[in-house]
């Protein structure tokens, strides 16, 4: 693949994100409740070393690339999230 050229991603799929937030529980129930309906799995990874910060890994099933955006977009909405990647 050439720098600038577009990635040939097969649509629908399971797309895994990760989340990084302060508080595992309301963000699992935040996001749980935003794609109620949705072929969604949420699963808590890992601890800072001072328990400040825990990261979620998330599949969530998404039709093409607009509501796969769309899902990284929202996630960044819940307020206990930092980073979404």
């Amino acid at each position: 693949m050439k720098p600038h050229e577009k990635a040939d991603i097969q649509y629908p799929r399971h797309w895994p994100y990760t989340v990084i937030g302060t508080d595992a529980e309301l963000m699992k129930i935040t996001i749980k409740s935003m794609f109620e309906g949705r072929d969604i799995v949420v699963k808590e990874s890992k601890k800072s070393k001072k328990g400040n910060f825990v990261s979620l890994n998330i599949t969530l099933h998404v039709l093409d690339e607009e509501s796969r955006n769309h899902a990284f977009n929202q996630f960044k909405t819940v307020p206990t999230v930092k980073v979404v990647m």
